[in-house]
């Protein structure tokens, strides 16, 4: 009987990840069907993706090294993009019913896990839109978290092995998943029963594994730390006190949780305050709370220390992912009333961002606002390709004109000021691409003439003229000129 309710369990589990995945892999293919166009993380790594480097940046090289073997598959397209976008957060939603399972959480309190994903605008909406490093990192973040269950429940050389993996890879995905990994050894070391985890000797063999994977990106960021710590103005250090900083973090935290607390409350209303206080006293239950508390306390001694004043609610995604199964596993799913109501609430604005992601792009003219996918750069590349079938290098202004250019001009190497990466040195024709009118911003003006020699002013400049998609009273205009380099 036990046997028959497990295997009934597991594939209930099994379907609602199924369902998740078309979910995704839906929204994934009505995005690519629409405009083709590559928004500002695609076209980063669009751009990144044409080499191979220890690092590239300000973000860890682990998402370009994975969107680099894919496209040596099936060559760079925004398609395999969104296809491995789509994959990442399947895996995400699977690890949480991993996660579940491993807290011996019922059927619906792992729906209501999974459904908090939705009430996290980064996660159903920005993610699917244009995030890039910070899914990786989620997944990765997840998965460490559900690798550290599993060590409590079972401590072997290859539990400890697989943790090293996800640690080593967690670093070079996005660095505040070091953020992570402090809050979880905080939350392991408060908890006895996953004190052990530490102490044990095998931990070396993890520890071991975790620095063969990073150390080589460590020490590029270390001898290039200025490119590095390039987003690190970002934080505003020097133009507040500590009690600001503190305070614009708090509420960040919150903005990252909202709605998703608020609705949570739906649940812990509805949910018996001795079940709430036996279960804060289970094994699961102090360890889910130290967490909670301990990526509060490393945040604040981040703030504290570096004197931030600028802590951004997307920063929290690889730190307050875990939430949901937090509410889940607090919540008393007998009473139906509010988890229904809680389930109905996500699965109606799941269907809401399905709908709304590709019909931003269809209402632009209606609405007078255009985003990013209206832009025409695949038609703007496919009559820039007519009129310059061949080109060794394309020189570009900007991040977009040169990601979009990639997929059209698939053995053309192409550069832009924002990013230092290495390629082979050019010679013979290419194309000097540019957004303003003949290329007259002085910054990409001034990295043309140290870089290759090049004066844009004395270039002959041609012009591409496209209607915006979906909008025929805006239009996107570039202009081009062709250039020898001996």
């Amino acid at each position: 009987m036990t046997h028959k309710i497990k295997r009934n369990t597991s594939q209930h589990l099994l379907w609602l990840w199924g369902a998740i995945v078309l979910y995704f892999f839906l929204n994934a293919l009505t995005q690519v069907s629409l405009s083709g166009t590559a928004d500002l993380d695609q076209s980063e790594q669009l751009i990144l993706s044409q080499t191979f480097q220890l690092g590239y940046g300000a973000q860890p090289p682990l998402y370009t090294y994975i969107t680099k073997t894919l496209f040596s598959i099936t060559q760079p397209s925004l398609a395999t993009l969104l296809v491995f976008k789509a994959l990442l957060l399947s895996l995400l939603a699977g690890t949480f019913i991993g996660i579940g399972k491993q807290l011996n959480l019922s059927i619906r309190q792992q729906v209501i896990a999974v459904i908090g994903l939705v009430f996290i605008p980064q996660i159903i909406w920005e993610s699917q839109r244009d995030l890039t490093h910070s899914v990786l990192v989620s997944i990765l973040a997840a998965a460490t978290l559900l690798q550290t269950l599993r060590l409590q429940s079972k401590l072997s050389i290859f539990n400890y092995a697989a943790m090293g993996l996800l640690i080593g890879l967690g670093v070079i995905s996005k660095y505040n998943y070091v953020f992570f990994i402090a809050a979880l050894a905080g939350a392991v070391f408060y908890v006895p029963a996953f004190r052990s985890l530490i102490f044990d000797k095998r931990v070396f063999v993890g520890i071991a594994i975790a620095i063969a994977i990073s150390s080589p990106h460590i020490f590029w960021a270390l001898n290039h730390y200025g490119i590095a710590m390039g987003s690190i103005h970002k934080i505003e250090a020097s133009s507040g006190n500590i009690f600001t900083g503190l305070t614009q973090a708090g509420t960040s935290g919150l903005a990252y949780i909202s709605p998703l607390w608020l609705f949570s409350l739906l649940l812990f209303f509805a949910t018996p305050k001795i079940h709430i206080s036996t279960t804060a006293q289970s094994l699961y239950g102090r360890f889910l709370l130290a967490l909670l508390v301990s990526v509060g306390i490393v945040v604040a001694f981040f703030v504290i220390v570096t004197g931030a004043q600028e802590v951004k609610d997307r920063w929290y995604q690889p730190l307050l992912f875990f939430t949901p199964i937090v509410a889940a596993y607090f919540t008393q799913p007998q009473k139906k009333w509010p988890v229904n109501t809680y389930i109905g609430l996500g699965l109606g604005l799941a269907l809401l961002v399905a709908i709304a992601l590709p019909l931003r792009t269809l209402i632009a003219e209606k609405t007078d606002k255009s985003n990013r996918p209206n832009m025409p750069y695949p038609a703007v590349m496919a009559e820039l390709k007519s009129q310059r079938p061949q080109a060794n290098f394309i020189l570009a202004e900007t991040r977009m004109l040169g990601g979009n250019a990639i997929p059209v001009f698939k053995q053309t190497a192409v550069r832009i000021p924002e990013f230092d990466i290495s390629t082979r040195p050019f010679q013979g024709e290419g194309i000097v691409l540019c957004i303003t009118p003949n290329c007259e911003d002085k910054h990409f003006q001034n990295w043309l003439l140290d870089n290759y020699a090049i004066k844009s002013q004395s270039l002959s400049f041609k012009t591409i003229v496209q209607p915006y998609h979906y909008m025929d009273s805006m239009f996107l205009t570039i202009y081009w000129a062709r250039v020898q380099l001996n």
